[in-house]
């Protein structure tokens, strides 16, 4: 038994040699690549940064010049005055020819005119009109009420255009 506690085991540990980190590893990586790959990169997020720049710039220089035009064509709303003799139809109509003078790429028939009229008097008839009373349209009524003629049949059109007084 005790040649057994004389037994000396001389276990060596193994050696790790350290390699790079990823420090290392990416200094390594951009020596050898920085032609093929890194300069070719930079130049790529040069040129795009540069566009980027120059289109807010232009967008700048667009919005200051294009401001008072479109402050002045984009109002939400069209307000107008009852005069003498005026319902809520004719303001309707007066509406209606007001926003085609703004928006004249807006080809519409007569019976479509008709029809948008009669609409917008009916969104908006719910009081008594007097002289001087202002009433004002949303432009969005208006372009509902487009889309709504231009889905009309051409038998509903032939309906509307026979309310049009000056054929009749």
């Amino acid at each position: 038994m005790e040649n057994s506690q004389n037994i000396k085991i001389d276990l060596k540990s193994p050696i790790f040699q350290p390699r790079p980190g990823w420090g290392g590893i990416l200094k390594n990586w951009a020596k050898n690549n920085i032609y093929s790959s890194l300069i070719p990169i930079l130049v790529i997020a040069g040129v795009l940064s540069g566009i980027h720049i120059m289109s807010r710039k232009y967008s700048e220089f667009a919005n200051r010049e294009m401001g008072a035009t479109l402050a002045a064509i984009s109002k939400p709303t069209i307000e107008l005055t009852a005069q003498k003799g005026q319902g809520v139809a004719h303001l309707a109509r007066q509406a209606l020819d007001t926003y085609l003078a703004d928006n004249p790429g807006q080809q519409l028939s007569i019976g479509q005119k008709i029809f948008i009229e009669t609409y917008l008097a009916n969104l908006y008839q719910d009081r008594q009109i007097q002289i001087g009373d202002r009433i004002t349209f949303q432009k969005d009524d208006m372009i509902i009420a487009i889309e709504k003629s231009r889905s009309l049949t051409t038998g509903q059109l032939a309906e509307w255009e026979k309310y049009n007084k000056k054929n009749n």
